[in-house]
């Protein structure tokens, strides 16, 4: 017995929405989105007119904007990684809805414990899918996501300040183990780069190797020797490691390739990040906020412009190639992280958090015919 069409129709399985067919749709959107949104938010309150606290700017740029581009990535690559089956449709909504419950729960007291399950829900997917793979390398991902859920935690329960600085360390280090494999992959694939010199290759690879461990080395001494010369010799250290790890990229050779030097131009804030905070804690040169916004203006929000834009675009089957809008785009967050860093007054916070704003919001104007429309190769996804 055959079942009629009717009957044929009822049991297919219903279709997903274009939205929640992949997690760089939503997740990226929201990325670009709220990644203006905050800022806007925070600087009004700051010039006296909201209520936006410093804590909550530095929660929601790490937990929020952060959050959500980590995601974006992550729940892409990881499928990639693992061969395992993306999140979409109800699991996606799921993760979506978490993220945005914890975006409203956010000074609600009642409330607060639905921002801690983001996280963790991110982090079980994660690690499910790397253990079902057996694809042991890639462990350090879920723990360094559970460590931001325990630094979430510790923000609602503990001493919010330090909580915020431990975050910032441990996406510094997740941006680190990024960048380590796709920046110098992706640029000599582009740069067409095939015969390095054994020795250039070798040192990449043992500095690569090292990469991830010493950053949170920096986090480590931030908590066990806060603000001491201690501190600041271990960053020092590991600024001048990271930044000759930057130089086996090639990075000084892609200045024509926009998809290319965004992610140079983004990670190079680690290493100046680390310096800038050797400088302060060691010489008394600078200020704290000019070290802790060269990893989060210029590191964080540079990176994440770096790897969503590129995977939004070749995941929707266009061309790999940056629009004069979307270079625009790159060039005002780049400016924003410069004028925050390197400008601290309150004139040059307002010209940051504009540059910033504008940045985002063409690169949302970028990202949403490509995010919003089926792939252009007609590929599922």
């Amino acid at each position: 017995m055959t079942p009629t069409d009717d009957e044929g129709s009822a049991l297919a399985p219903k279709p997903v929405p274009l939205l929640l067919t992949r997690a760089h749709r939503p997740f990226f959107l929201l990325t670009a989105i709220y990644g203006a949104l905050a800022i806007a938010i925070w600087i009004v309150s700051w010039r006296g007119y909201g209520s936006a606290t410093s804590l909550w700017h530095g929660h929601e740029m790490i937990f929020g904007f952060a959050g959500a581009g980590l995601a974006g990535f992550l729940l892409t690559a990881i499928p990639n990684w693992t061969k395992q089956p993306p999140a979409q449709g109800v699991l996606l909504g799921v993760l979506l809805s978490l993220w945005f419950a914890g975006r409203l729960a956010i000074g609600v007291e009642q409330l607060l414990w639905l921002d801690l399950l983001f996280l963790p829900a991110l982090g079980l997917k994660a690690l499910i899918d790397i253990v079902r793979a057996r694809n042991h390398r890639n462990l350090i991902v879920p723990v360094l996501i559970f460590g931001l859920a325990g630094f979430n935690f510790m923000y609602h329960f503990g001493d919010p300040r330090q909580a915020l600085a431990l975050s910032v360390y441990t996406l510094t280090a997740m941006i680190t183990l990024i960048a380590g494999r796709i920046a110098p992959l992706f640029t000599m694939v582009k740069l067409g780069i095939k015969n390095e010199p054994p020795l250039l290759r070798s040192v990449r690879v043992r500095l690569t190797q090292i990469s991830v461990p010493l950053v949170l080395m920096v986090g480590l001494a931030e908590w066990v020797f806060p603000g001491t010369a201690t501190a600041g010799w271990i960053a020092f250290g590991v600024a001048i490691i990271l930044g000759a790890l930057m130089l086996t990229w090639h990075g000084y050779r892609s200045f024509r390739e926009p998809l290319i030097w965004i992610m140079h131009a983004g990670f190079i804030w680690v290493p100046v990040g680390f310096m800038l905070k050797a400088l302060n804690e060691i010489w008394n040169v600078g200020t704290p906020s000019s070290a802790l916004h060269a990893l989060t203006a210029g590191a964080i929000g540079g990176m994440l412009l770096a790897v969503s834009s590129r995977a939004a675009l070749g995941h929707s089957g266009k061309p790999l190639e940056a629009t004069k809008l979307l270079v625009l785009a790159y060039l005002m967050v780049i400016a924003a992280a410069v004028v925050r860093v390197f400008a601290p007054s309150n004139g040059a916070i307002d010209a940051s958090a504009t540059l910033w704003i504008l940045g985002f919001g063409f690169y949302a104007i970028v990202l949403w015919p490509v995010l919003t429309r089926p792939r252009q190769d007609g590929k599922p996804g």
